[in-house]
């Protein structure tokens, strides 16, 4: 797998294979998934396309939900402890989202994307501190 390919993780928390992004292609053989570091190559497999849940998820209706698909949105980590940048993917019936990293979100642990504090290790965001400096 090579860093920026869609793939599917097992999860063993969720007992099921959920969809993640290769963000890098550690030293040791492991990936960095947009959800999860250091995931062995024998837990990643290549997608399935998942159509008849898709059209299930669509036919719930929009109105119920306020996240769409294609939304950029933050959702809460149990494993980070933080709001990591992610897209939903699909509407569950059950009033749930799929996300690019984590299948059957709850409402509660998702956000639209930028609201809020600043994540941690945070990228380009500005700062009340100003920007580092340091010397090479």
């Amino acid at each position: 797998f090579r860093a920026g390919e869609f793939v599917e993780y097992y999860s063993a928390t969720a007992s099921r294979w959920i969809p993640a992004r290769v963000t890098k292609v550690n030293p040791e053989g492991t990936y960095k998934l947009d959800c999860k570091p250091d995931v062995p190559p024998d837990k990643l497999r290549r997608p399935e396309h998942r159509a008849a849940s898709s059209s299930a998820a669509s036919a719930a209706g929009a109105g119920a939900l306020e996240h769409v698909v294609g939304d950029r949105v933050e959702y809460l980590s149990g494993t980070t402890g933080s709001w990591i940048p992610a897209r939903v993917v699909a509407r569950t019936p059950l009033g749930t989202y799929d996300l690019d990293c984590k299948p059957d979100v709850a409402p509660a642990k998702i956000r639209k994307a930028g609201f809020g504090p600043a994540q941690r290790g945070g990228g380009s965001s500005s700062s009340s501190r100003g920007p580092r400096q340091r010397s090479a």
